[in-house]
């Protein structure tokens, strides 16, 4: 069951990345990445999370998504082989903006 969640994950990463780059309308000094979808294993829904950058536009672009996720649904419904269909909810993944401020370490030429 594992590996089916797993292949079912993947096939709605990549659809839902299809319907954003396509259909969303966000502004062009941003970069959304969907980065990981979540489903429960009845599929009934699926948390998709997803990064921007710059990450201070974060909440703006949520928003904007947000009011646009009636469509969206719309489109991912009309593109993928799901039953039941699967009701999405978007999440901001905040890990790679974390990343970002992590201390980085230099083992090459390190001396002890």
């Amino acid at each position: 069951m594992v590996d089916r969640m797993e292949k079912v994950n993947k096939e709605i990463l990549r659809v839902v990345g299809q319907v954003v780059s396509q259909e969303a309308a966000l502004p062009s000094d941003v970069l959304v990445t969907i980065t990981r979808a979540e489903a429960t294993r009845n599929l009934r829904s699926v948390t998709v999370r997803l990064s921007v950058l710059p990450a201070e536009r974060s909440a703006a672009v949520l928003a904007a998504l947000q009011a646009q996720l009636y469509d969206l649904q719309g489109s991912f419904n009309g593109r993928i082989a799901l039953h039941p269909l699967p009701r999405i909810t978007l999440a901001l993944d905040v890990s790679a903006a974390y990343a970002v401020h992590l201390p980085k370490h230099h083992t090459a030429g390190s001396t002890r």
